[in-house]
């Protein structure tokens, strides 16, 4: 059985044209200028099946094989005990207009329930429920948006911009295990009502692990603890789905039913409204509390202070002054209440708790 396809090195962006031969539960991958490389089935992550998009096949070394055959990953799957045979709920109710009748039965029934309990449960619900994969397409394109609208390309140092990634790669990605694939993007972002042309320091995630820093949030920064602080926070934020859950909140009852019919379509379609929602909205208080929490447990267990969040919350709160932030992605304004919970965290860190 051959999938012919791309194959992207580890934390590289080139590509390249391969082929991967599968015999029994051995996937054997074929690139021109590369020796020939063996992988066990169980040793890959195979993405679940949304619609025609290309499927994703991830090694053990980080390299991924990306292919556009997924009748033919599908049909190895049928046969495989492999743990991406259980996932193939989305594809089915695409595929078989059937169980999308049925499944806009079960829709109405959840409507009218969301309408009872609230819909924030309800997003969360279909947040968690959403395979990884969702997350990526609705985040498909957000930021080519945001760079059209707003954003403009960093001017930190190369150097700079390598040294933050790898001290991100190595030591805050190890103390999570969320299944995500993060990314630090650097852009500057600037206040379009400022006559000077003052840069606004922040920082956002994706729903797909993308996390934009701006470059005047790096310059506020005395020291990398304070940039673990708000990198961890936005963790937090990909880690419980706030992006989504919120996306799925703003756009009402109509994109609930849409998401729960499996309508790959209709997914894409969500993403249109993402960049809106990060220019004009901003996270629930709970949502902050909770992707705060997160930072704290995560810096306590890598040895860092809490009170580095609130350094750097009070510096952004002090630069950004009277500057109407939340026009510009004011997801999280620096507030008494949460510098202040920064401080008992760090209270009981440096009591040893």
């Amino acid at each position: 059985m051959n999938l012919r396809g791309h194959w992207y090195p580890a934390s590289q962006s080139a590509q390249h044209s391969a082929e991967l031969v599968v015999l029994g539960n051995v996937f054997s991958l074929y690139v021109d200028g590369y020796p020939p490389f063996s992988e066990e089935a169980s040793q890959l992550h195979i993405s679940d099946r949304v619609g025609n998009i290309p499927r994703k096949l991830k090694f053990s070394d980080g390299s991924i094989f990306i292919t556009p055959d997924n009748d033919v990953v599908d049909t190895w799957l049928a046969q495989s005990s492999h743990p991406a045979r259980q996932v193939q709920f989305l594809h089915v109710l695409e595929s078989r207009w059937r169980w999308i009748g049925l499944s806009l039965i079960a829709t109405v029934a959840i409507v009218l329930a969301s309408i009872h309990w609230g819909l924030p449960w309800v997003s969360k619900q279909m947040a968690y429920a959403l395979p990884q994969q969702a997350s990526e397409i609705i985040a498909t394109g957000t930021l080519q948006t945001l760079d059209e609208l707003m954003l403009k390309p960093s001017q930190l140092p190369i150097s700079r911009q390598q040294a933050i990634q790898q001290h991100f790669s190595a030591k805050l990605l190890p103390l999570q295990h969320s299944g995500f694939t993060y990314t630090l993007n650097f852009r500057r972002f600037p206040d379009l009502e400022d006559s000077k042309g003052k840069d606004l320091a922040n920082a956002f995630a994706l729903p797909s692990g993308e996390i934009v820093v701006t470059d005047r949030l790096v310059t506020l920064a005395q020291n990398q603890q304070e940039l673990d602080a708000v990198l961890l926070h936005e963790i937090g934020h990909v880690v419980y789905r706030h992006g989504l859950r919120q996306t799925i909140e703003s756009s009402g009852l109509m994109l609930a039913i849409l998401l729960v019919t499996g309508d790959a379509s209709a997914i894409h379609s969500i993403a249109v409204g993402l960049p809106i929602f990060l220019l004009e909205s901003r996270y629930s208080r709970d949502f902050e509390r909770e992707a705060d929490a997160f930072a704290f447990q995560h810096m306590m267990a890598a040895g860092i202070d809490p009170i580095h969040f609130a350094h750097i919350m009070q510096r952004i709160e002090t630069d950004t002054e009277g500057v109407d932030v939340h026009e510009y992605l004011s997801s999280h304004p620096a507030t008494p209440e949460r510098i202040q919970q920064a401080k008992d965290y760090s209270r009981q860190f440096q009591s040893g708790h």
